[in-house]
């Protein structure tokens, strides 16, 4: 049995956030606010949230918007439930 396993048999009502929070940290993207550099041309908007794994689970905000700049945090396990992307 794995350690998530364990803690779902534990505490069943948790299981849907540590899910979450592993696919999150499994996607590596910040949980503070950071300055990143996109391509020219690039998709990213201010109040966008993006998908940053390949199961549509883990997401991203975009929070502002500045030329080639764009500052992306985690998407916190509250907002994902509020657009819907938890399971």
């Amino acid at each position: 049995m794995s350690e998530q396993e364990a803690e779902d048999l534990v505490d069943p009502t948790g299981a849907p956030e540590r899910r979450y929070r592993a696919a999150v940290v499994a996607a590596g993207w910040p949980d503070e606010l950071k300055r990143i550099v996109a391509e020219p041309g690039h998709d990213w908007q201010a109040d966008g949230a993006y998908p940053t794994d390949d199961d549509g689970l883990a997401h991203v905000v975009c929070e502002r918007v500045q030329g080639r700049f764009a500052w992306v945090r985690n998407v916190t396990y509250a907002e994902a439930r509020e657009l819907g992307v938890t399971r």
